[in-house]
């Protein structure tokens, strides 16, 4: 999961109050934190380790020299296989954040975000070249939020990025929350606030330094057109692009979970991720008195099919305050999603 923080500016941010904005993260990364220091310019991490789990994958990940700070939440599945093709050899460790790093440092970040399969929020402060970039993955899976103004603050959470000073005040912003009220979240690249962003699902942004000026903005991948033989075969080639999809999520050096319900999508996944790694572990959660909304008979009958090791955790109604607390105390702006709260 792991989440990050940074500011780039001309004005003295204190190390204590920077670190205040990135412990609001700590239940993203909770098993290294880290902050690095150049100049006026901060960047701090919080580290759930999933590849690689010795320190050679802490971050932020920083050249020797300082010129280059990057900071990744997220997992690239392809990142072995990019190795390989760019003969990036000198990774000390077998995680993908120091293959990011590598690629940005030697063929740029605008080559290197179009390589990468998988979910990601990336910064890149290259000083050298006078630039910091931000990018999201395709589906916007992980979140990044920044405010740019005469200093450039960005984050996994919004509440973070309030926490720290800006040149203007953040002010809610009455023309998005219609998207909230009809949506039930808001829509990239707004927030609750007018002058707090979200990089967009797809999208690189880039700023240069000194002043801060946006250089540039806009998606850096393009979709690929299924030829006559996919369309004519396309049950085929759906179930061989989600195996191999499923297949390349299970790289992992610690135990790797699913959810089961009762319906479609899951079971699938489940069926592949079982096929490729015996000890998967299935999970789903039941309220003991709302059976409408009980589905666990029917998961539990498919992870026998299937042959998972399946748990159903049973909850009560009184609590749910204390999970509906929890849940929102996460959340950085509104969001009508009840199926986060499971999440």
């Amino acid at each position: 999961m792991c989440g990050f923080l940074g500011y780039i500016g001309s004005d003295h941010v204190s190390d204590a109050a920077f670190k205040s904005a990135l412990d609001l993260s700590n239940h993203r990364g909770p098993d290294h934190q880290s902050i690095f220091r150049s100049g006026n310019d901060l960047f701090g991490f919080n580290r759930l380790a999933i590849q690689d789990l010795s320190p050679l994958g802490n971050q932020p990940m920083v050249s020797e020299d300082g010129s280059r700070v990057l900071l990744f939440n997220g997992e690239v599945y392809n990142h072995m296989d990019l190795r390989k093709e760019f003969g990036i050899d000198m990774c000390k460790g077998h995680g993908d954040t120091e293959t990011i790093f590598h690629m940005c440092r030697l063929y740029g970040f605008e080559e290197t975000i179009g390589r990468l399969d998988g979910m990601f929020a990336i910064c890149w402060m290259d000083y050298e070249q006078g630039s910091v970039s931000l990018a999201r993955d395709m589906a916007g899976i992980k979140p990044l939020y920044y405010h740019a103004g005469k200093s450039l603050i960005f984050g996994s959470q919004l509440n973070q990025i309030l926490r720290l000073p800006s040149d203007a005040p953040y002010e809610l912003s009455r023309e998005n929350m219609v998207d909230y009220f009809a949506l039930g979240y808001m829509v990239a690249p707004d927030t609750i606030y007018s002058n707090i962003k979200q990089v967009r699902p797809g999208e690189s942004i880039s700023f240069s330094l000194h002043p801060m000026v946006q250089k540039k903005s806009g998606p850096y991948y393009t979709y690929a057109r299924a030829g006559e033989h996919e369309a004519k075969n396309f049950a085929t080639v759906l179930g061989s692009l989600i195996e191999k999809s499923v297949k390349e999520e299970l790289v992992s050096d610690v135990p790797v979970a699913t959810f089961m319900s009762g319906g479609i999508d899951s079971p699938v996944i489940n069926a592949y991720a079982k096929k490729n790694k015996d000890d998967i572990q299935a999970f789903s959660f039941k309220n003991k008195y709302e059976e409408t909304l009980d589905e666990s008979m029917t998961a539990n009958e498919l992870s026998k099919i299937i042959g998972l090791d399946y748990t159903n955790v049973s909850y009560d109604n009184a609590e749910v305050p204390g999970i509906i607390d929890d849940h929102f105390a996460f959340m950085g702006e509104p969001n009508g999603d009840f199926s986060t709260i499971p999440t």
